[in-house]
């Protein structure tokens, strides 16, 4: 182990206080970090979404795109 890796594996210990006594806290703790690693990267940049906020918005104001009512009927169809 380097030494990189115990300084975290101490700091995760001292973060987790008392809980580190507790095997339902601890495997909570472990599954929150393991799906850290499955988290996806966002396919956008910040100007990306910015120009897909802005289209988004001026097409709502012009009217096109799906009214609420409309999308509530879709998205019951996926349930």
């Amino acid at each position: 182990m380097s030494a990189l890796q115990l300084q975290t594996c101490e700091r995760l210990i001292h973060a987790m206080g008392p809980m580190i006594y507790n095997p339902t806290q601890v495997e909570r703790v472990m599954n929150y970090i393991t799906s850290l690693q499955a988290d996806a990267p966002c396919q956008f940049n910040h100007e990306e979404m910015t120009n897909i906020l802005a289209s988004g918005i001026a097409q709502t104001r012009q009217g096109v795109g799906v009214s609420h009512e409309e999308l509530k009927k879709v998205t019951t169809s996926w349930l």
